[in-house]
């Protein structure tokens, strides 16, 4: 896991709820360690973080079992250090899964499924390991060691044993290096957006919101075009446009300042009467929010790469809940365009989209069995179905 714990954007999570319904399986938060000196000063998180490893060591149990490591050398944010320190956990992931191993009888393979090319250096070669790169999106674009994030791509993808693509747009990028690249789209926790949802009253962040209400769940950060959002809010001065999410203003913890224009541009949106920002809410919180929607918008600048090689899991999320949805035109997207699914090419063109949906809400309930239907073909169990039965076919 590459990411803080607890994120809106829970792919981790939900990979692993699913696998693990019948196996063992261990998430290693990696960029959560503890810093030497933090463990020196809290020695009650460095025997909790033991208690873990025993019970990983311990079980046979199916489950979820959560891993977290310790940072030797201090200053992590040299570079230097941060790579020294990252070897170090590698090496007590390494050390986990081989005390795993000599200890369980049940252990015939390890699967080590991974999210991000900073965790290449855990594959290895042998007949007791399959390593597989679940390639959920373009990180390359990302400006913070560009050239180094787009060499640990190209190494994983060659070195892994399979590599599973969030969708054809984002494999085609690397069918060069890798042939056998298979697209599988990213999931939906189509579970927790129960069909004919009712909610008896709104939320109470939502209390004071009146409709119509356009909304977008999700991450604020760099990826929004906060151009179009103005333009949003000026033409729409009857509709309330409601954000939900997180304000980034750093960039995974890293010293670059690709968020740097966030925070002003959230400040000039909040002058807007028809603008509401609404604290990051759990994900099983969401149906109570998307229930009161009414339409749905993502409204990333399609001029990033990372914008325009996602598939983004918003959008399955937004259907499972029947919400119509206007959004630029990613191409992972386009093939589910219909009259409750529009796409703006330009400022103009989003603008009019959300207009007609809002004149037309009883589109919504014409079409909310096909809206269903896509998320539900997108759900996390269909794909990590599908990745099985791929190894299955081909170990």
């Amino acid at each position: 896991m590459n990411d803080e714990k607890n994120q809106l954007c829970d792919y981790v999570q939900q990979t692993a709820r699913i696998l693990s319904k019948k196996h063992f399986v261990i998430i290693a938060y990696y960029l959560e360690s503890y810093s030497l000196f933090f463990i020196l000063k809290n020695l009650g998180k460095f025997f909790s973080m033991l208690l873990k490893w025993k019970r990983i060591l311990l079980s046979e149990k199916a489950g979820v079992y959560d891993l977290e490591f310790i940072s030797i050398l201090p200053f992590q944010r040299l570079e230097n250090i941060y790579k020294l320190n990252m070897k170090l956990i590698w090496s007590e992931l390494q050390f986990v899964l081989f005390l795993k191993k000599t200890l369980s009888l049940n252990w015939e393979k390890i699967v080590c499924w991974i999210f991000h090319p900073s965790a290449g250096p855990i594959v290895r070669k042998n007949s007791r390991t399959i390593c597989l790169y679940d390639f959920l999106d373009y990180f390359e674009s990302w400006p913070s060691d560009k050239e180094d994030l787009k060499d640990q791509t190209n190494r994983l993808i060659k070195k892994a044993d399979f590599v599973f693509a969030n969708s054809n747009n984002l494999a085609l990028t690397k069918r060069d290096i890798r042939k056998d690249i298979v697209e599988v789209p990213c999931g939906c926790a189509v579970d927790i957006f129960p069909l004919d949802f009712f909610m008896k009253k709104k939320p109470l962040l939502l209390n004071n919101i009146n409709s119509p209400i356009m909304g977008y769940i999700g991450h604020i950060d760099y990826r929004i075009d906060f151009n179009l959002i103005e333009h949003i809010l000026k033409t729409n001065k009857d509709i309330n446009l409601v954000f939900i999410g997180k304000v980034l203003n750093t960039f995974f913890g890293n010293q670059t300042n690709y968020n740097k224009d966030v925070l002003p541009n959230m400040k000039k949106l909040q002058k807007y009467l028809n603008f509401h920002l609404v604290s990051e809410v759990t994900k099983q919180e969401l149906k109570n929010y998307l229930y009161y929607f009414d339409i749905a918008i993502i409204p990333y600048n399609i001029r990033h790469k990372f914008v325009y090689y996602s598939n983004p899991m918003k959008f399955y999320e937004y259907l499972a809940m029947d919400v119509p949805v206007v959004s630029v035109p990613i191409p992972s997207l386009l093939k589910y365009e219909m009259p409750v699914v529009r796409f703006g090419k330009t400022h103009e063109e989003f603008d009019k989209h959300i207009k007609y949906l809002i004149k037309h809400p009883e589109l919504a309930t014409k079409y909310k069995t096909q809206m269903r239907k896509i998320a539900e073909d997108n759900s996390w169990e269909k794909k990590v179905e599908e990745i099985q039965k791929h190894i299955s076919l081909n170990s």
